[in-house]
């Protein structure tokens, strides 16, 4: 018996939803030394952008750099996303 479709939920507003996918440590460095990248993508816009880290631990950081971004790419009201205060 096959699988049921399942309805796509597509959120309603930006930055309501935000993929987020690291990858890495690359066996070999980046020429500017990074062994990961992160890419985020918000799910009503689609709107993405890629940034390359040197340690796992520049994502926090980095989501905040991207939720600064999007706010000023697509001119919207910062939002609360998952306990991360938008202040």
């Amino acid at each position: 018996m096959p699988f049921k479709p399942k309805e796509k939920i597509r959120k309603v507003k930006i930055s309501e939803f935000i993929y987020i996918d690291v990858c890495g440590p690359m066996s070999e460095r980046s020429i500017g030394g990074s062994r990961y990248f992160l890419l985020f993508k918000d799910d009503k816009s689609s709107f993405r952008h890629t940034y390359f880290l040197k340690y796992k631990s520049e994502v926090i950081n980095k989501f905040k750099e991207f939720e600064q971004l999007l706010g000023v790419q697509l001119c919207f009201r910062r939002l609360p996303i998952d306990g991360i205060s938008g202040k």
